[in-house]
């Protein structure tokens, strides 16, 4: 999208400090390769579906086509794991109904959909549990 966003610059980081949780916006810039990779290497991190999920037609031209398809993209979350995806919706970029809308669509159960609709965030936020 911009040199300043490319995942390139921001791997180094995440890889350096694993010990912290970094939400990786943009489905790590909607990439499936870089996702698994970092998936594997930084066990912390998350996932967030802002704009790259979306289907918007305005950002066809910048998003992997694995999310078009809800079939390849449910099992790529579960591949994954879905507890590391959470929901994000770039607002006024992307449209959050629509996103929420075709994120319940899927062919996930519904312990699945709530972790990204969610869990997973309410998990990160509220990592220590006393506070909830």
């Amino acid at each position: 999208m911009n040199e300043y966003t490319d995942m390139s610059h921001i791997l180094p980081v995440v890889k350096e400090y694993t010990d912290i949780p970094f939400v990786l916006t943009h489905l790590a810039a909607s990439d499936p390769d870089v996702i698994e990779r970092t998936a594997e290497s930084c066990p912390n991190d998350l996932f967030d579906t802002s704009i790259a999920f979306s289907g918007e037609h305005c950002i066809h031209r910048i998003h992997h086509e694995l999310w078009e398809d809800d079939e390849k993209a449910a099992a790529f979350f579960r591949r994954i794991g879905c507890d590391r995806f959470a929901f994000g919706s770039d607002y006024p970029f992307g449209n959050p109904v629509n996103d929420i809308r075709r994120i319940r669509s899927l062919p996930l159960d519904e312990t699945e959909i709530s972790m990204i609709l969610g869990e997973n965030t309410a998990r990160l936020y509220f990592r220590d549990e006393s506070l909830i």
